[in-house]
Formats: structure tokens, sequence, C-alpha cells
């Protein structure tokens, strides 16, 4: 299991981070790495849950698989195509995927299915900040300012290497030689 270099310093985006396996709750905190193990060892307790005994190992193992490489010490078993992107890489991308191109958009409740899968997608990368840099609220006026409730839980799609806030809001064919995971909505279905 991976593990922080150090657990003083918060991931990158600023935030501690966690999705309990048993229930799929997602829970994140800018306060501290403690204050997210507390929360959890209290959602497991409140649903009569074991806590696993190794619990802040995996959850700094959750995080480490989801941030950029560097963050953590231990053998990072991610294939390099897996790895977080990069903010560049995700400029370069949003730049290739939106400009010059007429989209058109999903509905309001289709956009709303789509950001459910991808909130529990292993390829929905919460790595970067995308609020504090903005990538955000770029991606949000290539989709005509179109918004989500559950925006904070959309982070960037690693095929894609677009923020995810704006992918659900567009129909569109994906072109990409990452292999899409099969509960994916851009998945053709027989």
């Amino acid at each position: 299991m991976l593990a922080f270099k150090y657990r003083m310093f918060a991931p990158p985006g600023g935030r501690w981070f966690y999705t309990v396996p048993e229930t799929g709750r997602y829970f994140e905190t800018p306060s501290c790495f403690d204050q997210l193990v507390s929360e959890v060892r209290r959602h497991y307790a409140v649903n009569n849950l074991a806590i696993p005994a190794n619990l802040e190992a995996l959850i700094e193992d959750h995080i480490c698989n989801n941030v950029i490489y560097g963050f953590c010490c231990g053998e990072d078993p991610r294939d390099p195509d897996d790895m977080p992107p990069t903010y560049f890489e995700i400029t370069a991308a949003m730049e290739r995927f939106f400009r010059g191109k007429k989209y058109e958009y999903a509905t309001a409740e289709v956009a709303r299915k789509r950001a459910e899968t991808c909130m529990v997608c292993p390829m929905n990368s919460l790595a970067l900040c995308t609020n504090c840099t903005g990538l955000k609220s770029t991606a949000r006026r290539f989709v005509g300012g179109r918004r989500l409730d559950a925006e904070m839980r959309l982070g960037v799609c690693r095929r894609i290497r677009v923020p995810t806030n704006a992918l659900v809001h567009v129909n569109f064919t994906a072109t990409t030689t990452r292999p899409l995971p099969e509960n994916c909505w851009l998945v053709p279905r027989k």
C-alpha cells in the first residue's frame, strides 16, 4: 500500500478525501487527516460496520491512488496512463476538446445521471483542486455555464483528460486510445 511522505501537508487539491467501500459514502475535509479519519470512523460506527484495524492506512492508500505521483511513497502500481493528469495536460485537452466545436447539450436529467456514474468511477480524478486552479469554471464556460449540485465530487476524467463537470453536459463520441471502464456512460451499449 502507498503512504504519505509527509502527513502534515495536505494532498494536492488541498483536501483529504475517502470513499467508504462498504457504503459508497464520500468524505472530504480541508481540515486535516485526523479529522477525516474521525468522520469515517463515526460513519462505520453509525452504520454498524466493523471498523477496519488498518483504516488510516486504507485512507492513505486511497488518497495516494488518486493524487499525482510523488506525494506518496511506496511502489506505485498505477499504469502511467492511469495517473492523474497535470494542470497543463488538462488545459491542452480542454483546448482540443472544445475549441471550434459545437456540441449538442444533454438534458439536465441525463447530465445528472452521467455525473452519478462519474462520481464513483475510478477514472474520476480528484488529484487537482479544479476549483482552485479555475479549471472547473473554464470548463463550465464551454458548456454555457451549466452546473450540477454534485460538482464537488466531479474531478477530471483520466481517460478524456477534461473536467467531468463539463463532459457530462455534452453529447459526444469518445475518441481515446485509453480503455474506458465498463460502467462508463461513454461505452456504447449493445
